[in-house]
């Protein structure tokens, strides 16, 4: 009598539990609203024009590097980056004490 009570039981679980399924994927659905054509052109419109006008923004950059605008700056520094170097490389010649040996070459600019 215990057995049977049991699987009353689960029958009835199992029976409730396949109606709520099936009342809720056969209940009314939800469709989505279709899209306002104008709101949607506005929103393109606006990240094509802020897509645009960062591309203008890099190749200006680029064309400002290429004619050599901006690399003077950089020349500098890699002038003062070599010297640097170079004095490192012979304080650390005359820190050896080496005999015999030559100081460093020093290195060509670009």
């Amino acid at each position: 009598m215990e057995n049977l009570t049991d699987i009353i039981t689960l029958l009835g679980v199992f029976i409730g539990t396949t109606l709520a399924v099936a009342l809720g994927y056969g209940g009314k659905k939800v469709t989505a609203k279709p899209p306002d054509p104008v709101v949607s052109g506005v929103g393109m419109e606006l990240g094509s024009r802020a897509q645009i006008d960062m591309l203008i923004e890099q190749v200006r950059r680029i064309g400002d590097i290429l004619e050599g605008k901006k690399t003077q700056g950089i020349e500098a520094k890699m002038a003062e980056m070599l010297d640097h170097i170079d004095r490192l490389a012979s304080r650390q010649y005359d820190l050896e004490g080496v005999r015999g040996a030559t100081a460093p070459r020093r290195r060509s600019r670009p």
